[in-house]
């Protein structure tokens, strides 16, 4: 626990140093729990992200929220040094995400098998930014909510770790400047690593302060898969398999080719999880591509051709030793 404390104030006062004009708030997500009993504080500064025009029913109360850490505002007999750092809510936080992240201390949705929208924990990360939190939370809702070309908007929950992992790589430099400004996101991703999400250039095309964007095409695909990848990715923590830095992209591109082949969702599933346990390549074997042919002829499941599938196709691209040398 304080190795991984430490770890989040390091980045935190990363992200501040050498800008003392910089609030930090914690984002917090009580759509679906509120462990922090966070719902009615009104003791800090608190702005809902609520998507403009948005048509799903949720009460106020539940939406996904920036709150101001501010100690002198809420316990001011607790001030030491900092506002930030002495607010009791700010420990409380770090205690919160270790649960959620390495307790998984979170909503279990495996009944529904994939979570399309709301992030199973409440501790969604912290954010150091120059802007209010009621500034930021309208900056973040107008790019939340979004137009799909079918006609219908979707909203896309930067909160949840399964949404932010597998698109924010895919944002330009002007949509990172449009949905977080200056702003530095700490936050665990999908993988359970902390990441800094935040523009590492300032884009000349915005003009305003109240700029949006829209997706393109691939990025439209990505959220459409993040379903999926965040399952899969969570199945595999669960049995304690190694779950590579990119395992993200990984399953995603052998998801992308296997939607491409042509092969029907669990047989998506099974083919994408196969090929991030083997090297790359792997999917260039003969005899892979002929039981890929098989399903795809209705020959065969995946799940019973990867029972027959030989230890030469298990040990592709492993360097094989001569026990006599």
């Amino acid at each position: 626990m304080e190795s991984f404390r430490r770890k989040i104030i390091a980045a935190i006062r990363a992200a501040l140093e050498g800008d003392t004009a910089r609030y930090v708030h914690f984002v917090y997500s009580p759509e679906l729990i509120d462990p922090l009993t966070l719902l009615d504080d009104a003791k800090r500064e608190t702005a809902l992200i609520r998507p403009p025009n948005l048509r799903e029913s949720l009460r106020d109360s539940k939406f996904p929220r920036l709150i101001t850490f501010d100690c002198r505002r809420v316990a001011s007999y607790m001030f030491e040094t900092s506002d930030i750092f002495d607010d009791p809510l700010f420990e409380a936080s770090i205690s919160q995400t270790y649960a959620e992240v390495i307790n998984g201390d979170v909503v279990d949705l495996t009944v529904i098998n994939e979570n399309t929208g709301p992030s199973v924990g409440a501790a969604c990360g912290w954010i150091v930014s120059r802007e209010t939190a009621t500034e930021l939370a309208a900056r973040i809702a107008r790019n939340s909510y979004l137009l799909h070309p079918s006609g219908v908007r979707h909203w896309i929950r930067w909160n949840n770790p399964i949404h932010i992992s597998i698109l924010w790589q895919t944002l330009t430099s002007t949509q990172k400047q449009v949905l977080l400004s200056d702003a530095r996101w700490i936050a665990f991703d999908l993988t359970r690593r902390l990441r800094t999400y935040k523009c590492d250039e300032e884009s000349r095309e915005i003009k305003d302060g109240v700029s949006t964007f829209k997706f393109i095409d691939e990025q439209w695909a990505r959220y459409e898969a993040a379903p999926v990848v965040g399952s899969l990715v969570e199945k595999m923590i669960a049995a304690d398999d190694a779950v590579a830095e990119d395992i993200v992209e990984r399953l995603y591109r052998h998801l992308k080719n296997a939607r491409y082949k042509g092969l029907h969702r669990e047989d998506r599933r099974l083919y994408a999880m196969t090929l991030v346990h083997v090297h790359e390549g792997a999917d260039q074997v003969k005899e892979w591509a002929a039981l890929v042919e098989r399903v795809l002829n209705g020959e065969t499941k995946m799940r019973d051709g990867l029972a027959d599938l030989s230890e030469e196709f298990w040990n592709y691209g492993t360097v094989q030793t001569d026990p006599l040398m």
